[in-house]
């Protein structure tokens, strides 16, 4: 998996007692080239690299999936938020790519286009697994109560679901770019990632302790997550900044709060 990278499938992967090598985030996604030659799984985000948001680039993509056919192996393309985009054209889901039809697993989850609270995810594992995914569910009786998947499953039916996510987009494009405008204005010389899809973006220390950073900006009433949090092995310095319920003015405080405490 990537480093820094989702927390959540790296405990899943220790929990299962995997051996887990790390790659260092690349801005054009996982390099299948340094993946080996042995049978593995890969996990990846690539419409939108957790944490660093970056997106994975076709051609990565494709070679992504002919390693794993030329070795017979497994990539869990994981799409959490991959309903949203801003400015830039959709590309392709490893699940659709060619050959990938018995090596991807595509996963997904409602928590970010509708309701983490609806606690409904999804997945398209290849067909070879299936009965075993199945069986695996039935057993550890895992899976989403039928009510909301059921109003979930009406509500994409109906169209409602395009809708609801076009205006959601048009939102959350106008938070991104607000807060994007604020820090370029308040800390002009800080990198800033991700911000061409999903719903958070990185801000890169690193001269800072983010994890000092952090706390300072909790004091003064802003939650954020530090970078290094997010790293096993190729640890960063920095910010993981969700935008998605960040009002109007909070956009221009926050940016002023974080230059305050980096003491600009």
């Amino acid at each position: 998996m990537e480093d820094p990278g989702y927390r959540g499938a790296l405990l899943m992967a220790r929990n299962q007692g995997l051996d887990v090598y790390f790659h260092p985030a690349d801005p054009d996604g996982l390099d299948a080239t340094r993946l080996g030659d042995e049978p593995a799984i890969a996990f990846t985000t690539p419409a939108h690299q957790y944490p660093l948001g970056h997106r994975m680039s076709v051609e990565r993509r494709v070679a992504l999936v002919e390693w794993a056919r030329r070795t017979g192996s497994l990539v869990i393309e994981d799409d959490y938020d991959g309903e949203f985009r801003y400015g830039v054209a959709p590309l392709p889901a490893l699940a659709t790519l060619p050959g990938a039809a018995d090596h991807v697993a595509y996963v997904g989850t409602s928590s970010k286009s509708v309701a983490p609270d609806l606690r409904v995810a999804w997945c398209q594992p290849p067909a070879a697994l299936r009965r075993e995914v199945e069986k695996w569910l039935a057993v550890h009786r895992r899976g989403p109560s039928s009510l909301p998947a059921d109003a979930l499953g009406g509500f994409i039916a109906s169209g409602a679901m395009d809708r609801h996510l076009a205006r959601a987009a048009r939102v959350y494009s106008d938070r991104r770019a607000r807060l994007v405008a604020a820090l370029a204005r308040e800390c002009p010389t800080l990198d800033v990632t991700g911000v061409e899809a999903g719903l958070h973006l990185c801000v890169l220390l690193p001269e800072y302790d983010d994890d000092d950073v952090v706390l300072a900006l909790e004091r003064a009433g802003w939650r954020t997550r530090s970078l290094s949090s997010q790293s096993a092995r190729f640890g960063l310095s920095g910010l993981v900044l969700s935008y998605s319920r960040l009002a109007a003015r909070d956009a221009d405080q926050f940016a002023v709060a974080l230059r305050e405490v980096l003491g600009g």
